[in-house]
């Protein structure tokens, strides 16, 4: 098999999509780009939100929240760790 060519995104190509909760009205497409997305962390980061690599950070916000998005990429750039909560109960 052969090796493929690293193809780094561009700052305006698409990082994510999402919708809106329709809290202020109807839900509406929510779509960031590379640029977008790494100047909210870096917003966030320069506001002293940060991590370590031993760090264990606990994500509790869905995934499908912007600011989460925003915090996963700060862990990425940190390389901590990333634990899930979840409401799920198992039943016996």
């Amino acid at each position: 098999m052969e090796p493929v060519a690293d193809n780094p995104p561009s700052p305006n190509d698409i990082a994510t999509l999402t919708y809106t909760s329709g809290s202020s009205g109807n839900p509406k497409l929510v779509v960031l780009t590379h640029k977008a997305l790494l100047a909210s962390a870096t917003g966030a980061m320069t506001l002293g939100i940060s991590h370590k690599p031993r760090d264990v950070a606990i994500s509790y916000m869905s995934y499908a929240h912007l600011f989460e998005r925003s915090l996963f990429t700060i862990y990425k750039i940190s390389g901590c760790a990333i634990g899930f909560a979840t409401s799920a109960v198992t039943m016996m």
